[in-house]
Protein backbone atom coordinates (compact mmCIF):
# COMPACT_ATOMS: atom_id res chain seq x y z
CA UNK A 1 0.00 0.00 0.00
CA UNK A 2 0.71 3.90 -0.09
CA UNK A 3 2.26 5.48 3.23
CA UNK A 4 3.07 9.34 3.60
CA UNK A 5 6.95 9.51 4.60
CA UNK A 6 7.60 12.45 7.03
CA UNK A 7 11.10 13.43 8.63
CA UNK A 8 12.16 15.24 11.51
CA UNK A 9 15.13 16.68 12.97
CA UNK A 10 14.16 16.26 16.46
CA UNK A 11 11.74 13.71 17.31
CA UNK A 12 8.91 16.32 17.42
CA UNK A 13 7.60 18.28 14.53
CA UNK A 14 7.67 16.53 10.83
CA UNK A 15 7.63 17.52 7.44
CA UNK A 16 4.60 17.51 5.13
CA UNK A 17 5.65 17.54 1.82
CA UNK A 18 3.12 14.82 0.87
CA UNK A 19 5.93 12.59 -0.14
CA UNK A 20 4.74 8.80 -0.43
CA UNK A 21 6.04 5.57 -0.35
CA UNK A 22 4.43 2.59 -1.85
CA UNK A 23 4.95 -1.24 -0.59
CA UNK A 24 4.72 -3.53 -2.99
CA UNK A 25 5.12 -7.57 -3.41
CA UNK A 26 8.36 -8.70 -3.62
CA UNK A 27 9.98 -9.50 -6.99
CA UNK A 28 10.75 -12.72 -7.83
CA UNK A 29 12.85 -14.72 -10.76
CA UNK A 30 11.75 -18.32 -11.80
CA UNK A 31 13.60 -18.47 -14.92
CA UNK A 32 14.75 -17.06 -18.26
CA UNK A 33 14.43 -18.05 -22.02
CA UNK A 34 16.12 -18.94 -24.13
CA UNK A 35 18.71 -19.98 -22.26
CA UNK A 36 21.68 -19.23 -23.77
CA UNK A 37 22.83 -16.60 -26.49
CA UNK A 38 26.16 -15.38 -27.99
CA UNK A 39 28.71 -13.99 -26.48
CA UNK A 40 28.63 -10.36 -28.03
CA UNK A 41 25.22 -9.96 -25.93
CA UNK A 42 22.28 -8.14 -27.44
CA UNK A 43 20.26 -11.42 -27.02
CA UNK A 44 16.25 -10.10 -25.76
CA UNK A 45 15.86 -12.27 -22.87
CA UNK A 46 12.73 -12.97 -21.43
CA UNK A 47 12.80 -13.08 -17.59
CA UNK A 48 9.88 -14.66 -15.67
CA UNK A 49 8.64 -14.42 -12.38
CA UNK A 50 6.21 -12.14 -10.11
CA UNK A 51 6.62 -8.66 -9.46
CA UNK A 52 7.77 -7.65 -12.82
CA UNK A 53 5.18 -4.37 -12.85
CA UNK A 54 4.21 -2.05 -15.60
CA UNK A 55 4.96 0.78 -12.56
CA UNK A 56 8.18 0.00 -11.75
CA UNK A 57 9.06 -0.18 -15.68
CA UNK A 58 7.35 3.55 -15.68
CA UNK A 59 9.38 4.64 -12.99
CA UNK A 60 12.85 3.40 -14.77
CA UNK A 61 13.18 1.05 -11.67
CA UNK A 62 12.68 -2.22 -13.84
CA UNK A 63 16.16 -3.77 -14.14
CA UNK A 64 18.23 -7.49 -14.93
CA UNK A 65 21.32 -7.86 -13.56
CA UNK A 66 24.06 -10.42 -15.93
CA UNK A 67 26.38 -10.91 -13.21
CA UNK A 68 27.26 -7.21 -11.82
CA UNK A 69 26.20 -5.93 -14.86
CA UNK A 70 22.60 -4.24 -14.98
CA UNK A 71 20.56 -3.36 -18.02
CA UNK A 72 16.95 -1.71 -18.07
CA UNK A 73 14.10 -3.62 -18.63
CA UNK A 74 10.77 -3.57 -20.72
CA UNK A 75 7.76 -5.18 -21.47
CA UNK A 76 6.78 -5.59 -18.18
CA UNK A 77 3.81 -7.96 -18.18
CA UNK A 78 3.82 -8.50 -13.87
CA UNK A 79 4.77 -12.34 -14.74
CA UNK A 80 7.59 -11.28 -17.36
CA UNK A 81 9.82 -8.66 -18.88
CA UNK A 82 12.18 -8.74 -21.25
CA UNK A 83 16.09 -7.44 -20.90
CA UNK A 84 19.14 -7.28 -23.58
CA UNK A 85 21.92 -10.13 -22.27
CA UNK A 86 25.40 -8.35 -21.78
CA UNK A 87 28.54 -9.39 -23.32
CA UNK A 88 30.72 -11.74 -21.66
CA UNK A 89 31.74 -15.77 -22.35
CA UNK A 90 30.56 -18.51 -20.11
CA UNK A 91 27.72 -18.61 -17.30
CA UNK A 92 26.18 -16.00 -15.99
CA UNK A 93 23.74 -15.02 -12.86
CA UNK A 94 20.98 -13.37 -13.58
CA UNK A 95 18.80 -11.61 -11.23
CA UNK A 96 15.97 -8.66 -11.27
CA UNK A 97 14.95 -5.90 -9.44
CA UNK A 98 11.62 -3.97 -9.50
CA UNK A 99 13.55 -0.69 -7.63
CA UNK A 100 16.94 -0.66 -8.77
CA UNK A 101 17.77 -1.14 -5.43
CA UNK A 102 16.79 -4.95 -3.96
CA UNK A 103 17.99 -7.43 -6.67
CA UNK A 104 16.81 -11.15 -6.15
CA UNK A 105 19.10 -13.99 -5.24
CA UNK A 106 17.46 -16.31 -7.58
CA UNK A 107 20.26 -18.53 -8.88
CA UNK A 108 18.95 -18.50 -12.42
CA UNK A 109 21.57 -18.69 -15.03
CA UNK A 110 22.59 -17.76 -18.69
CA UNK A 111 24.67 -18.84 -20.96
CA UNK A 112 26.53 -16.76 -22.97
CA UNK A 113 28.45 -18.70 -26.08
CA UNK A 114 31.17 -17.34 -28.31
CA UNK A 115 30.33 -18.82 -32.04
CA UNK A 116 33.56 -18.92 -33.98
CA UNK A 117 33.08 -19.22 -37.98
CA UNK A 118 35.50 -21.38 -39.94
CA UNK A 119 34.13 -21.69 -43.44
CA UNK A 120 31.62 -19.91 -46.00
CA UNK A 121 30.74 -22.10 -48.95
CA UNK A 122 30.34 -21.69 -52.01
CA UNK A 123 32.59 -18.29 -50.77
CA UNK A 124 31.62 -16.42 -54.55
CA UNK A 125 28.15 -16.36 -56.32
CA UNK A 126 26.55 -13.99 -58.95
CA UNK A 127 26.04 -10.03 -58.41
CA UNK A 128 22.46 -10.84 -58.77
CA UNK A 129 22.44 -12.84 -55.28
CA UNK A 130 20.42 -15.81 -54.74
CA UNK A 131 23.41 -18.16 -53.82
CA UNK A 132 22.77 -20.64 -51.12
CA UNK A 133 25.73 -19.63 -48.75
CA UNK A 134 26.72 -22.01 -45.48
CA UNK A 135 28.50 -20.29 -42.90
CA UNK A 136 30.13 -23.92 -40.81
CA UNK A 137 31.56 -22.96 -37.58
CA UNK A 138 31.67 -23.43 -33.56
CA UNK A 139 28.49 -22.50 -31.33
CA UNK A 140 26.04 -21.96 -33.67
CA UNK A 141 24.35 -24.62 -33.01
CA UNK A 142 23.58 -23.27 -29.20
CA UNK A 143 22.59 -20.15 -30.12
CA UNK A 144 20.08 -21.68 -32.96
CA UNK A 145 16.92 -20.28 -31.08
CA UNK A 146 17.72 -17.17 -31.16
CA UNK A 147 16.85 -14.41 -34.47
CA UNK A 148 19.72 -15.42 -36.60
CA UNK A 149 20.59 -13.47 -39.62
CA UNK A 150 23.53 -12.86 -42.12
CA UNK A 151 25.04 -9.61 -43.86
CA UNK A 152 26.97 -8.97 -46.97
CA UNK A 153 29.52 -6.23 -46.76
CA UNK A 154 26.72 -3.15 -46.30
CA UNK A 155 23.61 -4.75 -47.42
CA UNK A 156 20.73 -5.44 -45.70
CA UNK A 157 20.23 -8.22 -43.25
CA UNK A 158 18.98 -11.57 -45.05
CA UNK A 159 17.26 -14.41 -42.82
CA UNK A 160 19.59 -17.17 -41.90
CA UNK A 161 18.37 -21.18 -40.70
CA UNK A 162 20.60 -23.85 -38.39
CA UNK A 163 21.26 -27.06 -39.55
CA UNK A 164 22.72 -29.71 -37.03
CA UNK A 165 24.40 -27.84 -34.40
CA UNK A 166 27.79 -26.47 -36.61
CA UNK A 167 25.87 -24.53 -40.05
CA UNK A 168 23.34 -21.52 -40.73
CA UNK A 169 22.25 -21.13 -44.30
CA UNK A 170 21.39 -18.04 -46.16
CA UNK A 171 20.82 -16.96 -49.39
CA UNK A 172 23.06 -13.75 -50.85
CA UNK A 173 21.13 -10.53 -51.51
CA UNK A 174 21.89 -8.56 -54.68
CA UNK A 175 24.76 -6.43 -54.61
CA UNK A 176 25.46 -3.47 -57.06
CA UNK A 177 28.95 -3.92 -57.22
CA UNK A 178 31.61 -6.77 -57.99
CA UNK A 179 34.28 -7.74 -55.70
CA UNK A 180 34.96 -9.15 -51.99
CA UNK A 181 32.92 -8.59 -49.28
CA UNK A 182 32.78 -9.99 -45.90
CA UNK A 183 30.06 -12.44 -44.56
CA UNK A 184 29.01 -11.74 -40.99
CA UNK A 185 26.18 -14.02 -38.63
CA UNK A 186 24.23 -11.48 -36.47
CA UNK A 187 22.46 -12.79 -33.34
CA UNK A 188 19.38 -10.35 -32.42
CA UNK A 189 20.79 -7.88 -34.73
CA UNK A 190 23.96 -7.73 -32.78
CA UNK A 191 27.28 -9.02 -34.76
CA UNK A 192 29.27 -11.62 -34.08
CA UNK A 193 33.29 -10.65 -33.93
CA UNK A 194 33.78 -14.20 -36.20
CA UNK A 195 33.11 -13.82 -39.66
CA UNK A 196 34.48 -14.64 -43.12
CA UNK A 197 34.56 -13.55 -46.89
CA UNK A 198 32.28 -13.70 -50.36
CA UNK A 199 33.30 -12.85 -53.76
CA UNK A 200 30.22 -11.17 -56.14
CA UNK A 201 31.34 -11.93 -59.50
CA UNK A 202 29.32 -10.28 -62.53
CA UNK A 203 26.89 -12.36 -64.27
CA UNK A 204 28.05 -15.01 -66.58
CA UNK A 205 26.52 -14.84 -70.12
CA UNK A 206 26.87 -17.93 -72.68
CA UNK A 207 27.19 -16.53 -76.48
CA UNK A 208 28.60 -19.72 -78.30
CA UNK A 209 28.90 -23.34 -77.98
CA UNK A 210 30.91 -25.85 -80.19
CA UNK A 211 30.23 -28.20 -81.42
CA UNK A 212 26.53 -27.76 -81.51
CA UNK A 213 25.46 -31.49 -80.96
CA UNK A 214 27.46 -34.62 -80.10
CA UNK A 215 26.73 -38.93 -79.60
CA UNK A 216 24.17 -39.89 -76.83
CA UNK A 217 26.89 -41.91 -75.26
CA UNK A 218 28.43 -38.16 -74.25
CA UNK A 219 32.24 -37.76 -73.75
CA UNK A 220 32.05 -35.26 -76.39
CA UNK A 221 34.83 -32.03 -75.95
CA UNK A 222 32.81 -29.07 -75.70
CA UNK A 223 34.30 -24.91 -75.82
CA UNK A 224 31.93 -22.93 -73.97
CA UNK A 225 32.10 -19.06 -74.90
Amino acid sequence: GVRAVEVSLNAQQFSTSNVSYTYVAAVALSSVWPARGASEGGTAVTVHGSGLTVLSEQLGYLQCRFNGTVVAATGASGTSAVCNSTSATGMVSVDVSSNGRDFTSSGVQFELVRVVLGDVAPWTGPDLGGTLVTLTGAGIGAVSLLDLGCRFGDLDVVSASVHGGSEARCVSPSSGAVGWTSVELLSDGVALRSGGSFLYYSRVWVSGLVPLLGPVEGGTRLTVL
